[in-house]
Formats: structure tokens, C-alpha cells, sequence
């Protein structure tokens, strides 16, 4: 061969080379989806030759550089699986082309057989409810009980002033059918500036005993609370007594709510007034019933402010010609009515856990057992019968227009470990297990998505790609909605949904920024490695917004993993607000640094406090040790700002720094007699050597704001020990912070705060706005440089 033809060859090689190059990425296709319009016959290259389907999408095979659009304001009812990789300089992208709202990705399914009737058993025979035309308007509200005229005087005493004849107890007899559920409301006007709370005690005295325990539900702005309960029998009747604790503020109103039921019973309602300020007398039309100093705090058990009992109660009966009588005076305009219905719970046979129940769209919360499915907790799932109950006034199948769940398909979208794809603009609903699944892929975008709505239980999770080892890496996850859809409270734990974001094994070097983060019922955001063969590590999380204001259990953020594999994540700049569960810090060489925690409130349903703000302590053997918790502002948590937690089987806590941070005003409400303490120490083998500098703690009324090691004391005093136990203890402030304003949230700092320069160097740049630190002689303490 001469030369020159040696040449040539190589040459036309190098082209075939640059073109084959050219034809895969430079050449790279659009192709556009429509639900409603597409044909999967066509080539899918143009807004009028759409495809239709996302199997025709989930089977094509794409190029590195091809763009997937789906139509806004479409509907697929199919999960999305990636099918093809792209590359560092041609990126697989699936979006959103048009006008409206994103495209939504729906995998929910309805439950199988639900429309059929026959599928279906009614539990119980039918019933006679007898209906009462809104006795409370008729009699209560038309005079007879006046509203009270509060006011207090210049030597701070507290007048109630009433109608002679009815005052402060009342009570009356009732019924209702399900389909009128009537109210119940006093308001009160704003009396008095303070911690002065209104106290209703709630007392069902129910003469049947077919009465359910949810007959009366009470809705407050405060909260509500089981008191006590109790059974007993007089003359031939058999009484059963629920009392509840309803609290406000003196400018709300609580509501009480008579659900249905079939039978009459009585209720009786008392007032019960405390103050947390000064000394008060309570008067009742200008006599006086009842002192009290300081604040009531056995006032649940009946000690303390005595319950107001004025005036008679009213009874109620019904005459021969139906008409109804209190106090033995006819109700006009009150009639009963006889009508019949059916079972209130049905059952059908279902061979799978639902896990979450829409009924006509709206999702409702999942009862203990089947005997307490009522109107509000509405379904239950018998695993063992593989039995579905519902509660509904007639046969489900004609009664409700949908029953779903979150569907078959583990999730709505699905990554193989194909890497450099882009996710956008997408809304993703269901998945039985979660909204999207990130197996075994590295840099991945998911961008500008909704996902995690009716989600079984994560919102989205990154993970290695099982059985194999193939880790997820150096993906991205930013400025997402990642809401789960729950929108109610539960009085137990329901283990479900539990993670919005999840890092989970073989997650490593991901960025989770800018993404709302709402009502999940684990963590919001979680960093996990439970698994020796995988690490979750240098990964970062900053910029989030979290919250949990309508959901009953929920932390903002969580790391947590065995020795050695969950280590060097920075968790920062983050918001949490409105949540009811400490945020644990775990795993090894984290950083937790300018963060904002507001509100952290013990779950309702937990008989330990719950609302710290941020918790150390090393459960299920996962290390605890050399985490830097650094300017975080930590405030208004029901059980202390930081606590390191001490018990049997926890792991030792050691080498962790808590620096240039600021707890203000916690301990607010705590069950664990921790009231006012912003940092607890516990006094345990397992909470060894750490360093505790620099940090401002203050709580207005309170002088010993420290639990230290089993002694209550002033941040002075906990400057003084420091060396004990190892522990690095010093320049510690106590003082109000001075924040701009801290009833609207705005934690920035005055000028004259004893926080500015005041911080010690911990080697972060940027402060919570992104602000250069330090701007002045020394870093200040919180999460905005001055």
C-alpha cells in the first residue's frame, strides 16, 4: 500500500468518526407527547405528529441530546421509566412544551371491585335515627344563654358577668343524623394581654351504651386533649363520661362540633380560667368564686382554678306529638323526623394494603381498627383478612365517585443507572412506594418538578441499583414542590408517608437546594446509610424551605448512618418552620450550620416530648460523633433547643461542636420537665467530650436555661464547668439576641445585639442570606452576619 493511500484510508476513518459523533449528539431529536391528541403511529418529531402514550416513550430507545416534551395540561395515567442514557456533553431531557398547568404523571389506581356493589358487605343492620332541627339556635342561642361580659379591673382581677339563671354550665340532650352534623360556638372577646388561656372541660354524659367515643369532636385553634374517661351505672342506665380539655387564646373561638349519631345524650359544658401572670380572682356577676397566684399548672386535675359551675342545666325530652321541650318549655319550630338508613361501614375483600384512601378525591385518615372506621377516620385494612372497611351512609359503590390508592407501580417515575438525564417541569402523583425512584444513576437534574403527592411513602429516594452495587452520584435535586398531599392529623402513628427527599444508601455527592418541602410524616429531607457496603456522604443540602403545619409528626431534617459510612454531608441555610419532631443529627463529620428553626411542637400522640430542636443521639447504632452544629437559630420549641441524649443502647457522642448558636425561648410547653431549658446535657455514659462554645441562650422569665449533667443551671455557671466530662465549655452568652423582629420571623440581627462579632471561626463563608462572614472583627453568633 503506498503512502499516500495509507493516508487516505486514515483519513476517511477519522471522518466516519467525527460524523458518527456528529450524527448521535449533534443531530439530537425533540420529541413531543400528547395524552389526548398524540398517536404513537406517528414519528413523535412534531407538535402535530405527537405520540400519545408513554409506553411508546418508556420503549424507544433516545440518543444523547434528545429532548422528550409532554404536553401541559395532559394526563397520563402510566409510570415513566428512562430508558437511555446521555452523556457529560449531550444530556437526555424530559420536560414540558405548550401553555398550563405542568404535565402530570398520575400512576393512582382505583381499588379493585369498588364499583361493584355486590362486592360489598354492610356491617350492621339498618337504623331509625330520629332528626332534631338545630336545637341550639332555637333555644341557647335565642336568649336564654346570654353571652358573658368579661373585663378586668385596674387592680388586675377578672370579672364574669352573665345571665343570673345561666351561666358557665350548661347542658342538653341530642341527637342528630349524619346528614346535619351541627355546631356548637362562644366567642369571647379579647380581654385580657398575657398568657391567659381559656379552659372549656367538656363532660358527655351518654345514657346508651351504643354511644361511640368520637360522638362529640371539638375543633380549637388551641389544640384538644383527652382528660379521662369513665363508666357508670345509675338506676337502669348505663352512663359513660368523656371528658376533654379544650385550649385557646381569649381572641379565638373554640368550636364544638356534634358529629352524628343515633342516640340522645347529654352534654354539659364548664369554663375554667388560669392566667400564667400575676393575681387574679375570678368572679362570677360580681361574686367572688375563686383565687389563684401564678401559674395553674395542676388546673387538668381538677386543683388550682376551680371549675365555674354556675346555674342550672337544661334537659331535654320529646313530647307525644314529637315536639321537644327544654326545661319543660316547647321548642317552636322543633320537630322530629323519622327516616331509615343503612350499615355506616362496608367491607369488601381486597388482597393488598391500600396504604392511602382517596374517597371522592379527598384523602382521609386510616382508623386503628375496624370498630372505630367512623365519619372521620374512614377506611381500615385488615392484613390478616385481607379485608377493606370503608365508612359511608350507603353502598360505597353508589355513595362515593372514586375510591384510589396510590397504585400497583412501586413509583410514578423510574432511573435505571443511566446517567447525565435531566427531569423537568413535570408533575408526578402516586407510587406505592414513592414518587420517583433513582436507582444506580449519576448526575441526574431533577428540576422544577411537583412530586410526592399521594406518594405510599417517600416523595423521591436516590439509592444504589439493588441487587447490583452501581451507586447514585453527583445528582442534583432544585427548586421542587415536594408536597406529600396529607392534609390532616392522626392521633397515632401511622408509618406512613415518610420521607419527602431521601439520600439514601449509595447517595454521594447530590445537591438539594431551593426546594419546598411540605407535610411529610417522617423528615422532610433525610440523609440515610444503614448498609456497611454503601456510603451517603459529601452530600449538600441548603436552601430548602420545610414544613409540617397539617400533618401530626414530622421532622425537618435527619442524618443518620452506622460508623464510618455517613459522613462529611453539610446540611445548611435551611428553613424549617411549623414541624413537630427534633431534627437528629447523626453519622460522623457532618456539618449542620445556618439553619432556621421555628416552632417544633410535641406530637399529640407520643407520651415523650418530641418538639426539641435539634437532638444528638446515636439510636439503632448509628455514630454520633465530630459533627459541627455551627449558627444555627433554634426558637419556640415546646422541649429544649439542643439536647444530647443519653440512654441504654445509644452509641457514644463525642467530639461534636456546638458553636455560634442561638436558642431563644425554648421549653415553652415541655412534658419532659424541661420547662425553659434551651440546652439539655444529659448525664450518661454514652454523651462523653464535646465542645459547647460561644452559643447565646436566652428565655424571657427564666434564669436557669441550662441542663447540665443533672443540674439546672445559668449559662454563667455552664461556662464554669467548663473541663468536666471533657466537654469544652465557654464564653457562652445570656441575653436577648435582639433580633429585628421575631414576631414576623425575621431572626436578623440589631445594631447593639450581643451577638455581633461576638462568634468564634469555624471556617464557613457565607452566612443564611449568603452574606461574606466575617463582615466585622469576628463571626456573630446566628445565622446572619451583621
Amino acid at each position: 500500500m503506498s503512502a499516500k493511500r495509507g493516508f487516505m484510508k486514515i483519513g476517511w476513518f477519522v471522518c466516519l468518526v467525527c460524523l458518527t459523533g456528529f450524527l448521535s449528539e449533534g443531530w439530537a431529536a425533540t420529541y413531543y407527547v400528547d395524552s389526548v391528541d398524540g398517536n404513537d403511529s406517528r414519528d413523535g418529531q412534531t407538535q402535530s405528529t405527537a405520540w400519545r402514550s408513554i409506553e411508546k416513550v418508556n420503549a424507544t430507545r433516545f440518543n444523547p441530546g434528545d429532548t422528550i416534551l409532554f404536553r401541559r395540561g395532559r394526563v397520563w395515567r402510566s409510570y415513566l421509566r428512562v430508558s437511555s442514557p446521555g452523556s457529560s456533553s449531550a444530556r437526555i431531557t424530559y420536560g414540558a412544551y405548550g401553555s398550563g398547568n405542568k404535565p402530570v404523571i398520575n400512576v393512582m389506581e382505583d381499588i379493585a371491585g369498588w364499583k361493584t356493589s355486590g362486592n360489598w358487605t354492610g356491617i350492621g343492620g339498618g337504623e331509625t335515627v330520629t332528626s332534631v332541627r338545630d336545637v341550639f339556635e332555637s333555644y341557647f342561642e335565642s336568649g336564654n344563654f346570654s353571652e358573658w361580659d368579661l373585663k378586668v379591673d385596674s387592680g388586675n382581677d377578672l370579672f364574669i358577668t352573665s345571665n343570673p339563671k345561666y351561666s358557665g354550665n350548661y347542658a342538653a340532650y341530642f341527637r342528630y343524623d349524619d346528614q346535619t352534623p351541627e355546631y356548637l360556638q362562644k366567642s369571647f372577646d379579647p380581654v385580657m394581654e398575657g398568657s391567659v388561656s381559656l379552659w372549656i372541660l367538656v363532660d358527655v354524659y351518654d345514657t346508651w351504651s351504643t354511644m361511640s367515643s368520637t360522638i362529640l369532636r371539638l375543633l380549637s385553634p388551641g389544640g384538644v386533649e383527652w382528660m379521662n374517661g369513665a363508666i357508670r351505672k345509675s338506676g337502669s342506665e348505663i352512663q359513660f363520661f368523656n371528658r376533654f380539655r379544650v385550649w385557646g387564646d381569649w381572641n379565638m373561638s373554640p368550636w364544638i362540633k356534634l358529629t352524628s349519631d343515633t342516640q340522645w345524650h347529654k352534654i354539659e359544658i364548664q369554663f375554667k380560667i388560669h392566667s400564667q401572670e400575676g393575681y387574679h380572682k375570678i368572679y362570677i356577676d360580681g361574686k367572688l368564686v375563686h383565687s389563684s397566684y401564678g401559674l395553674d399548672t395542676n388546673a387538668v386535675n381538677g386543683q388550682g382554678v376551680s371549675q365555674l359551675q354556675a346555674g342550672p342545666s337544661a334537659s331535654l325530652r320529646s313530647g307525644t306529638s314529637g315536639d321537644i321541650f327544654l326545661d319543660n318549655v316547647r321548642v317552636s319550630g322543633a320537630v322530629t323526623t323519622t327516616i331509615t338508613t343503612g350499615p355506616k361501614v362496608w367491607s369488601m375483600s381486597l388482597n393488598y394494603n391500600p396504604v392511602r384512601v382517596l374517597l371522592s378525591g379527598t384523602e382521609y385518615p386510616r382508623a386503628r381498627t375496624r370498630d372505630e372506621v367512623n365519619a372521620t377516620a374512614r377506611w381500615y385494612y385488615d392484613s390478616a383478612a385481607k379485608r377493606f372497611y370503608v365508612y359511608a351512609l350507603s353502598n360505597p359503590a353508589t355513595y362515593y365517585s372514586s375510591i384510589q390508592f396510590p397504585g400497583h407501580s412501586p413509583y410514578a417515575v423510574f432511573v435505571p443507572p443511566y446517567n447525565y438525564v435531566t427531569i423537568q417541569n413535570l408533575d408526578i402523583v402516586g407510587g406505592y412506594v414513592m414518587g420517583v425512584s433513582v436507582n444506580g444513576a449519576d448526575h441526574l437534574i431533577i428540576e422544577n418538578c411537583d412530586f410526592g403527592r399521594y406518594a405510599g411513602r417517600y416523595g423521591i429516594m436516590t439509592l444504589h441499583n439493588s441487587p447490583n452495587t452501581k451507586t447514585s452520584n453527583r445528582g442534583i435535586i432544585r427548586n421542587c414542590v415536594v408536597d406529600s398531599g396529607k392534609k390532616f392529623k392522626m392521633d397515632f402513628y401511622p408509618n406512613y408517608p415518610e420521607d419527602g427527599i431521601k439520600l439514601y444508601n449509595g447517595s454521594n455527592y447530590w445537591e438539594v437546594y431551593g426546594n419546598t418541602v411540605r407535610d411529610w410524616g417522617h423528615a422532610g429531607i433525610s440523609i440515610q446509610a444503614d448498609n456497611t457496603q454503601f456510603t451517603s456522604s459529601y452530600n449538600k443540602v441548603y436552601r430548602n424551605t420545610i414544613t409540617a403545619a397539617n400533618v401530626d409528626y414530622c421532622r425537618g431534617l435527619n442524618i443518620e448512618g452506622l460508623p464510618g459510612i455517613c459522613r462529611y454531608n453539610e446540611i445548611t441555610r435551611n428553613l424549617i418552620r411549623f414541624t413537630t419532631v427534633r431534627n437528629q443529627i447523626n453519622g460522623e463529620y457532618n456539618i449542620f450550620a445556618y439553619n432556621i428553626i421555628d416552632t417544633v411542637k410535641n406530637t399529640a400522640h407520643r407520651i415523650h416530648g418530641t418538639g426539641q430542636g435539634i437532638s444528638l443521639e446515636g439510636y439503632d447504632g448509628y455514630a454520633c460523633n465530630n459533627n459541627g452544629i455551627y449558627n444555627n437559630v433554634v426558637l419556640n420549641c415546646d422541649e429544649p433547643g439542643i439536647q444530647v441524649w443519653g440512654y441504654s443502647g445509644t452509641t457514644n457522642k463525642y467530639g461534636n461542636r456546638f458553636i455560634n448558636n442561638i436558642v431563644f425561648d425554648c421549653g415553652k410547653n415541655s412534658i419532659e420537665n424541661y420547662a425553659g431549658m434551651g440546652i439539655v446535657i444529659e448525664d450518661h455514659s454514652t454523651v462523653q467530650g464535646n465542645t459547647y462554645m460561644n452559643n447565646l441562650v436566652f428565655n424571657p422569665g427564666y434564669t436557669n436555661t441550662i441542663f447540665y449533667r443533672g443540674e439546672r443551671i445559668p449559662v454563667s455557671t455552664f461556662n464554669s464547668r467548663n473541663g468536666r466530662n471533657s466537654d469544652a465549655i465557654g464564653s457562652n452568652l445570656a441575653a436577648n439576641p435582639l433580633f429585628v423582629n421575631v414576631n414576623v420571623g425575621d431572626y436578623r440581627l440589631q445594631s447593639g445585639s450581643p451577638c455581633i462579632n461576638a462568634g468564634r471561626n469555624v471556617g464557613l463563608s457565607v452566612d443564611y442570606n449568603g452574606t461574606t462572614v466575617p463582615r466585622g472583627s469576628a463571626p456573630d453568633i446566628g445565622a446572619f452576619e451583621y
